[in-house]
């Protein structure tokens, strides 16, 4: 236990308010960070800019600031060193999925320029690597999936007035089957990276986007597929569905673990949720059940606002594959 000296300065109290804010804890996290901004005078001005970054993000999470103030405070955040270079990775995400007037490519590419820049500021370190590799490979498998549905989907209709095309056909299956090929081995590279490195958080953190990839690239193909058949063409299908969904829920499992030993509240709502979509894909609605009510409860009892938005949803048809 601290002595009662240190425990009153503002770096103590950031320091443990940063550290339940990243366990997910954000009501403790709230109390000590406004213990630090009683004593903001103490901090030097890096250490500072982190205490109101961390202090607008609880209370945005805590659904105690609008979207907009939160927004506003960040926008003022983003030239500083180290804490900025994160915000311009997340406002380069939030640009990449409100871009509705480039196509897929062009937005894909800009946002692959955008981050470069960043990671090549002197002040980029490793965790910001990991960070921005590991979002890449959910933005990046998810563009390959929507680019299968927009081309089987653009195909059916081609076909309607020209009948079966084989080469259009081969073509389209080809593209997907590479695009799919290059993106697990950039997954099989950034997981073997961060082992390498011991960084089990952005290891996992990457597991839990090749789920989601996955899983929404099974719903798809399921979903949306060539409706003339031609005889000798091959056919995108998940051969065992089971033996696959099997093997996701038991990365799942394996991050769970993690979170739990660490105690990252967040990170282990964030599992659940995905497990209890694969299960009520699978049918399995006892254990669905069980998996949302147990992510329910972490959610209210630490009071993780947008979290309980999001299990809301997904219990009200949001999943994937509903």
């Amino acid at each position: 236990m601290a002595s009662q000296a240190i425990a009153s300065t503002a770096k103590y109290n950031l320091l443990v308010g940063i550290a339940h804010y990243y366990i997910g804890n954000h009501v403790d996290a709230l109390s000590f960070l406004k213990s630090a901004q009683k004593l903001k005078a103490e901090l030097p001005t890096d250490l500072g800019i982190h205490l109101e970054y961390f202090l607008i993000s609880v209370k945005h999470s805590l659904g105690l600031c609008t979207d907009a103030d939160y927004m506003k405070k960040i926008d003022v955040m983003e030239d500083a060193d180290g804490v900025g270079l994160y915000i311009k990775i997340e406002k380069a995400k939030t640009g990449y999925y409100t871009n509705l007037s480039d196509s897929s490519a062009d937005k894909f590419d800009k946002l692959l320029k955008e981050i470069q820049a960043i990671l090549s500021h002197p002040k980029a370190d490793n965790g910001l690597k990991y960070l921005a590799e590991s979002e890449l490979v959910l933005i990046r498998g998810s563009k390959n999936n929507w680019e299968y549905i927009t081309n089987i989907t653009a195909i059916n209709a081609a076909e309607t007035v020209t009948g079966p095309d084989k080469a259009i056909r081969l073509d389209a299956f080809a593209r997907f089957t590479e695009s799919y090929d290059s993106w697990v081995l950039e997954v099989h590279r950034v997981k073997d990276e961060t082992l390498k490195e011991k960084n089990y958080f952005h290891y996992l953190h990457t597991v839990l986007n090749e789920v989601k990839v996955i899983y929404e690239m099974t719903v798809f193909i399921k979903a949306v597929s060539i409706e003339n058949s031609f005889p000798g063409m091959p056919e995108l299908k998940i051969i065992d569905q089971q033996s696959l969904f099997g093997d996701l829920l038991e990365k799942l499992a394996m991050a769970l673990q993690f979170y739990r030993q660490i105690g990252h509240i967040e990170n282990e709502v964030v599992a659940l949720s995905l497990q209890f979509e694969l299960e009520h894909y699978l049918g399995d609605f006892a254990k669905a059940n069980e998996t949302i009510s147990e992510a329910e409860n972490l959610s209210d009892t630490y009071e993780l606002t947008e979290k309980k938005r999001r299990l809301n949803h997904l219990k009200n048809k949001g999943t994937t594959h509903e």
